[in-house]
């Protein structure tokens, strides 16, 4: 080699070690940026496994929960049911008072419920089966007994029965002890929850049996059958219809309760004694009441003393959700659930280990995730208070059209803004409102009513009432038929429209009475006195037709026409009765200022509605009540009595029998000869609920003899 290569060969190899480092540490900079890769997914498939393992495990808990529940309810509900059936035929004479009659029909019913015990239970006499397993020595023995105290028998006779057919087998005992029903703790403990409860069946609290185990008692009243039979009676308490419930059943199913791995199942009463749990919660002589805070298994009692202690007592524990809570070390997740029935309120508490449902916390996560949330939930707020801040002023405008759409201009409320734009638009309503206010008086009442209906009008009534419409605009145009192709049109494109109108066109059937009111014309009155009469006259008609919502019309200065219908009635009562008694007040208040009038009550069948254009309409009532009215007031004026009214007004819906009213003529009307009644005042009923009849009763019978 010459020394030129060798040279050459010293430049390169430099060149060449550089060359040899980047490479290296570009390879180490790619195997860096993949165990990074590697290690965030790693990171987020723990926490997605983790929030998914949460989740999981708050739905197996609301699961138990949820099973725990029904089957608490299911076990003691349906004795419930056969306490008050077993009541309900004492007390409605099925079942004797005889123990002939009673033992039978007790042990029908002990062979489908299976409970404690069932019996009745008197001041001085009870009869009942026992069906009780009792723990002599730890073994369970069951024993099917019955308990007799006679009639005023001081103590009670105890027999062996058979479990086959109820039957007696043999005296076990025969305690001559006095034994008083009404002393007894069942006894007290019903009657107390009777009057705190206001009922007639209640529940009792737990109570463990001498050598047995705990039981509840369901107790309904029993009342004397004869007046309970007869009418319905609830005399005063004569014994119980008690129903002893074992709960060694529901012990039992907790036991095979199974939480997420060593979680357990609790149930409490309020005042903390088990009633059973999926640990053990069993007494040393297998019967014996236990606290929550004396068990022993897996620590239970000393967390929930601790839980206690927190808290306050057991009940106060958050039933939201699960809490977490830590006792001697050791996290928990605890979920409370209350079980209710009848006036039975039990606790029952679902505990978790943290350690088996978590394995690692992710702080940064939980943070990031709940600074997520209140971000998003702050925007929201803020988002609706903004937005419930910028529609107030329209919602508050709203609110005051729809009192302007149906003329309450009284219930209009105003007010004022500090933004100039809003401010010149309260001020236009206030304007406009004053200007609504001023011709409001010359509008007839028929429009008001018209309107009133028309907002009270159900969506199926406006169904109907657009269905009759059309039909009578098809029956008009079938008479119709004759007429030019323009006019046919024209009226056509005017019928269409009028279907939904607020004040509609036609005149459409309704029963009504009409009241036409004649004030006496005095020849010695100048304008000035006219002015003021008509004034008092039309103030005192017009407040009495405002409350009951009748048609008022002003005919002439001394003449008005009253309409009322059971649309219009405010209180639904038919239009007649409403009539009569607006007629009198009328005629009351007339009176008292010194008027002297004329006044007549028809009442039928009319047409009713508006006529007109769309230019120009009018509320017209078209009928034989009309001429009938106008008669009666002819009639009312000859013979000078002041009310007179129609046989119509009188027989309809019994009105004859709560005003007094004396028949004065008969004159040709429009169904023929009626008899006309001066109507005189209303019946009174005195205290002891006989009617008073006035001073004219007995010239009402001369009169309707001679008529």
């Amino acid at each position: 080699m010459s020394p030129r290569t060798i040279s050459r060969a010293n430049k390169m190899l430099p060149i060449g070690m550089k060359c040899v480092e980047k490479m290296h540490l570009l390879h180490y900079k790619d195997k860096k940026l993949e165990n990074a890769r590697s290690s965030n997914k790693q990171s987020s498939s723990y926490i997605g496994s983790a929030n998914a393992l949460n989740e999981l495990s708050s739905t197996i808990v609301d699961k138990v929960a949820e099973r725990v529940l029904a089957f608490l309810t299911s076990s003691i509900h349906p004795f419930s049911g056969l306490s008050r059936t077993i009541a309900f035929d004492f007390n409605s004479g099925y079942v004797m008072r005889d123990p002939n009659s009673i033992l039978p029909y007790f042990f029908k019913r002990s062979l489908v419920y299976s409970p404690s015990s069932i019996g009745f239970h008197f001041y001085n006499e009870a009869y009942s089966y026992f069906n009780i397993t009792y723990f002599y020595s730890g073994v369970p023995v069951q024993s099917f007994t019955t308990y007799h105290q006679p009639f005023n028998y001081p103590g009670l006779v105890h027999y062996l029965a058979s479990p086959i057919n109820g039957s007696i087998i043999g005296l076990i005992a025969n305690q001559t002890t006095p034994f008083k029903q009404y002393t007894q703790s069942y006894w007290i403990s019903s009657e107390k929850y009777f009057a705190k409860f206001n009922t007639d069946s209640i529940y009792g609290d737990p109570y463990t049996v001498v050598n047995s185990s705990t039981c509840i008692f369901y107790a309904s009243k029993l009342y004397n059958p004869v007046e309970f039979a007869v009418n319905g009676t609830k005399s005063a308490l004569i014994g119980l219809a008690k129903i002893n419930i074992s709960l060694l059943s529901i012990q039992n199913f907790l036991k095979t309760i199974t939480m997420i791995g060593d979680g357990y199942v609790l149930v409490s009463e309020l005042n903390d004694l088990v009633i059973g749990g999926s640990i053990n919660t069993t007494a040393l002589n297998f019967y014996s009441r236990v606290s929550m805070f004396q068990l022993i298994d897996r620590d239970s009692g000393t967390l929930m003393s601790e839980l206690a202690q927190k808290y306050g007592n057991l009940s106060s524990v958050p039933n939201t959700g699960a809490i977490h809570f830590a006792s001697k070390g050791v996290d928990y997740f605890i979920s409370r659930r209350s079980f209710y029935l009848e006036n039975i309120s039990w606790n029952v508490f679902l505990i978790v280990y943290k350690s088996d449902v978590e394995k690692v916390s992710n702080i940064n996560t939980a943070i990031s995730v709940g600074v997520c949330v209140g971000v998003i939930l702050l925007g929201l707020v803020m988002s609706a208070l903004l937005g419930h801040w910028i529609t107030k002023p329209l919602r508050y405008l709203e609110r005051q059209f729809n009192q302007i759409k149906t003329f309450s201009l009284e219930n209009v409320e105003f007010r004022s803004s500090s933004f100039g734009e809003m401010n010149r638009i309260y001020k236009h309503l206030y304007e406009m409102v004053l200007f609504l206010n001023e011709f409001k008086p010359y509008l007839p009442a028929s429009l008001f009513n018209q309107i009133r209906e028309k907002t009270q009008e159900t969506p199926k009534e406006v169904e109907q009432s657009n269905s009759n419409m059309a039909q009578s605009m098809a029956m008009t145009e079938k008479s119709s038929a004759l007429r030019s192709s323009i006019s046919n049109d024209s009226s056509k494109h005017e019928r269409k429209g009028t279907i939904n109108e607020l004040f509609r066109k036609g005149l459409f059937k309704k029963k009504v009475s009409v009241i036409m009111i004649e004030i006496c014309k005095d020849s010695n009155h100048d304008y000035s006195d006219i002015e003021n009469q008509f004034s008092k006259v039309i103030t005192l008609i017009s407040s009495i037709t405002k409350k009951v919502h009748a048609d008022l019309q002003v005919l002439s200065v001394h003449t008005f026409q009253l309409s009322f219908s059971d649309n219009n009635s405010s209180n639904n009562r038919r239009h007649n009765l409403l009539a009569i008694e607006c007629g009198l007040k009328i005629g009351r208040l007339l009176t008292s200022i010194n008027v002297q009038y004329y006044m007549a009550l028809s009442g039928g069948e009319v047409l009713a509605g508006n006529l007109g254009t769309k230019a120009l309409r009018y509320y017209g009532i078209v009928g034989p009540v009309m001429a009938n009215v106008q008669h009666v007031l002819q009639v009312a004026k000859s013979l000078k009595c002041e009310i007179l009214s129609d046989a119509f007004s009188l027989h309809e819906h019994s009105a004859k029998t709560r005003i007094v009213a004396r028949p004065v003529s008969k004159e040709e009307l429009s169904h023929g000869v009626e008899t006309i009644y001066q109507v005189l005042k209303e019946n009174i009923v005195e205290q002891d609920g006989k009617y008073y009849f006035s001073k004219y009763y007995s010239l009402n019978v001369k009169n309707r003899m001679a008529l």
